[in-house]
């Protein structure tokens, strides 16, 4: 055996409670130590007669997180790999392994006498479905409420089977991570908190379900071009394609970050730039020169070209790191002002029309905003922020 099963009370009372329930459901918000706990709890069951038990996850990513979990819960080691299967193997013959299926059929005879479903809110109900007829005894769904879902279908309808914590029942933070619930907090308590503020809040903090619908920039500042300028760090800068008709825009966006305020500028927006010289006309007029970096968007032919004026007019663009939309959002919203220069009209009109629906998708125009975003990437990666 790894390390001591110390479960955490608040759970072992309730998986105890729940010993001969088919589901088991934790709700709960980060850090708020399930992963952990069911884990242990599986490792004992496993310990304690032979079976198999299978976590399931939404991706291979996902399963690297969860065998990372596992470690650190049980001290145990897990072998193989995600092609031909991640697993750990007991003394008695017991095992857990890890898996996640791009096709709800390739989870067809699965066997399993207890499943962990990981971030169960990302698995699509067709694989839960399929998959969960293989599995013979228990299964536990574990995630952060970020939507509603299929799951509430499994709910006991006293709800005994089902478990909502927070950060306040994991023991075992450091006080640095108490300190960052801490500040969630207190973001979503100022006057202009933003509905990420709020939905970080109810989410990660309270541990309740929660949407991120409605508008995003709920405060932005202003600023001279001269201000902007006078701001003593070096700029980044993010391009946004447009498609080749005058469907879209092409926008340059200059970015700086200082006293954990973050200045943009808006240098160009236009519908006219499809050709590379015209483009380039223009990115030399807003002051990018061979020594400037540009961080660009490299999807749909932005690869191309990307790759083109490199080579062809020497300006130094370079493929932009690309996250999740929402992550950049979140990132952007956690400094203490946003500031925009009063030129900078479409990016300002942008910011003031971007939503996002209840799942968290923006709706508006975001050229400017893209650009915005591949800027601070570059920032964020070559200046540590």
């Amino acid at each position: 055996m790894g390390r001591k099963l110390d479960i955490n009370p608040v759970y072992g009372r309730f998986f105890l409670k729940n010993l001969n329930e088919r589901y088991i459901i934790v709700q709960g918000g980060r850090r708020s130590g399930k992963s952990i706990s069911v884990y242990q709890w599986v490792t004992l069951l496993l310990l304690s007669s032979k079976k198999e038990c299978v976590v399931l996850t939404s991706s291979y990513p996902s399963s690297t997180n969860a065998i990372k979990d596992f470690t650190l819960a049980t001290g145990l080691p897990v072998s193989g790999n995600a092609i031909y299967g991640n697993c750990h193997v007991f003394e008695n013959g017991s095992v857990i392994s890890f898996k996640a299926f791009d096709d709800p059929t390739k989870a067809q005879g699965t066997f399993a006498n207890i499943a962990v479903v990981e971030e169960a809110l990302n698995i699509p109900e067709q694989t839960f479905t399929v998959f969960s007829m293989s599995v013979t005894d228990q299964i536990f769904f574990l995630y952060n409420p970020t939507k509603t879902s299929w799951t509430d279908k499994h709910l006991k309808p006293d709800k005994s089977n089902y478990l909502k914590t927070t950060w306040k029942d994991n023991p075992y933070l450091g006080e640095e991570q108490i300190k960052e619930f801490e500040l969630i907090r207190e973001r979503s308590e100022r006057p202009n908190a933003t509905i990420l503020d709020i939905y970080n809040r109810k989410v990660y903090y309270d541990g309740d379900y929660s949407d991120m619908s409605g508008r995003v920039f709920m405060e932005v500042h202003t600023c001279t071009d001269e201000q902007f300028d006078r701001v003593p760090v070096e700029e980044s800068y993010g391009l946004d394609f447009g498609f080749v008709d005058n469907r879209d825009f092409n926008s340059l966006v200059a970015v700086k970050i200082h006293d954990n305020i973050l200045y943009a500028k808006e240098l160009i927006y236009s519908n006219e730039l499809s050709k590379d010289e015209d483009l380039v006309r223009e990115l030399k007029k807003a002051g990018v020169t061979m020594y400037t970096t540009v961080a660009a968007d490299y999807g749909g032919l932005g690869k191309t070209r990307i790759q083109r004026i490199a080579n062809d007019y020497g300006l130094d663009l370079i493929n932009c790191q690309k996250n999740k939309i929402i992550d950049d959002i979140r990132r952007i919203l956690q400094f203490d002002k946003i500031v925009v220069t009063e030129n900078s009209f479409n990016l300002r009109r942008e910011m003031d029309g971007y939503e996002l629906t209840n799942e968290g998708k923006p709706v508006g125009s975001d050229h400017a905003l893209d650009a915005m975003r591949y800027a601070y990437n570059f920032a964020r990666v070559n200046q540590g922020w």
